[in-house]
């Protein structure tokens, strides 16, 4: 059974040529341009150059489940958070209908090959409907990720620690697949998104052609405060991750 993840791969760097070319593997990544697609795709033309292993990248995936498609031996690379390991082995969050046991033998078979900045999050709304805080998304319609997705606790969590405001509460959150995602936006579906990007995100030329945008960090003394850093710290307790 293939559980390579990121550290299998590893060994293939030794094969000799002849061996490497019979090699393919199939890797993982999220939303189409971001960082995890540019960082799969340069690992293909690396490993293609130098005769190491074809590696067939698929994008626009929801990395919380490719983690379990990889622990369980269906795929052979994926991107994926830090967070989504410790979720799995605890059989939190998405992982919670794992339970615990089941989740720590598939986390078990996980590894590491590299790390590499995944994205900032951003709260992006157009000038025309007001939205230029956190706070102003209380009643607003939100795209926050892709169903059950790494973003989509991410981007709850943002929120939440950012304005108290919860999802389907505080605001209504729209979850869809990361091909629709500017679609929506676009179509003023939503009336925000908060969502994962690079410095500068790839999306951000393509939904200001329809009009000026306000781009929103998270406000710096919420940042500072007590809540964000029990969030940042790799011991955040179980509340936070729920």
């Amino acid at each position: 059974m293939k559980r390579i993840l990121l550290t299998g791969i590893a060994a293939l760097f030794v094969a000799n040529t002849a061996q490497a070319q019979n090699v393919t593997l199939s890797m993982a990544a999220a939303q189409p341009g971001g960082a995890t697609d540019i960082s799969a795709k340069n690992l293909a033309e690396v490993a293609a150059a130098g005769n190491i292993a074809t590696i067939q990248v698929q994008v626009g995936q929801v990395l919380t489940k490719t983690m379990v498609q990889v622990a369980q031996g269906k795929t052979d690379l994926t991107a994926g958070a830090f967070i989504l390991k410790f979720l799995m082995g605890k059989g939190l969050g998405p992982y919670s209908g794992l339970g615990k046991v089941k989740g720590k033998a598939l986390a078990d078979n996980l590894r590491l090959l590299y790390p590499f900045h995944l994205a900032g999050f951003y709260l992006i709304a157009y000038q025309s409907t007001g939205i230029d805080s956190y706070d102003k998304l209380k009643g607003k319609i939100v795209h926050n990720g892709p169903p059950r997705g790494g973003a989509l606790i991410t981007a709850r969590q943002v929120i939440l620690l950012s304005a108290g405001l919860k999802d389907g509460k505080g605001y209504t959150g729209k979850q869809i697949a990361w091909g629709q995602a500017n679609s929506i936006f676009l179509d003023r579906s939503v009336d925000a998104a908060v969502r994962p990007g690079t410095n500068p995100a790839s999306y951000v030329p393509i939904i200001m052609a329809a009009g000026k945008l306000n781009i929103v960090s998270v406000p710096k003394a919420k940042y500072q405060g007590k809540a964000w850093r029990k969030y940042l710290n790799p011991d955040c307790p179980d509340g936070l991750l729920n």
